[in-house]
């Protein structure tokens, strides 16, 4: 096994996850108004359609409901070689699909329906055509970002978006 974990070292794979510990540890500095979920899959009862794809499911990395609304979050922690030679799975088009998602399972539980995209990258990534539904900021603009948002959600209302992503209340 440990051999197993040191041949990880140094892989995009440990990148990653050590991108998505650091910002959630930047998360736990919010305050107790907002609520943070890590890892939250989405599915909904039909295909959807994002850029004229399919879309049925969604992987958020962290999802942020609070006074300042929702907020579906993609971590990035690319080097600058792997941003810099392309090749890989566009982060705003990943971030849309899920926050297309994430506004239509809201919209059909009656509940507060308007979402933030947000890639939280380490290194710049470069935009796309999916880019004018999403922002780039980096871990440490997180929280600002996230705070100076008008307020439009309630406590309760928070309570009740962040509760519908716990419990059962997402179709299987």
């Amino acid at each position: 096994m440990i051999e197993s974990l040191e041949s990880l070292n140094g892989t995009p794979i440990a990148r990653g996850a050590v991108g998505e510990h650091a910002v959630e540890a930047e998360l736990r500095r919010l305050c107790n108004q907002y609520w943070v979920l890590h890892d939250v899959r989405l599915r909904a009862k039909s295909f959807l359609r994002f850029d004229g794809k399919p879309v049925q499911s969604a992987q958020i990395d962290h999802l942020i409901v609070g006074p300042t609304g929702v907020f579906v979050l993609e971590t990035k922690s690319w080097s600058s070689s792997t941003v810099a030679c392309g090749g890989h799975f566009d982060p705003f088009e990943q971030v849309g699909r899920a926050g297309l998602l994430t506004h239509v399972l809201l919209k059909d539980a009656d509940l507060f329906d308007r979402v933030h995209n947000v890639i939280v990258s380490h290194q710049p990534v470069s935009a796309s055509r999916n880019r004018r539904y999403t922002e780039n900021v980096r871990p440490g603009q997180l929280l600002g970002f996230v705070r100076t948002r008008k307020a439009v959600l309630s406590e309760a209302e928070a309570e009740t978006i962040a509760s519908f992503f716990l419990g059962e209340n997402q179709p299987k």
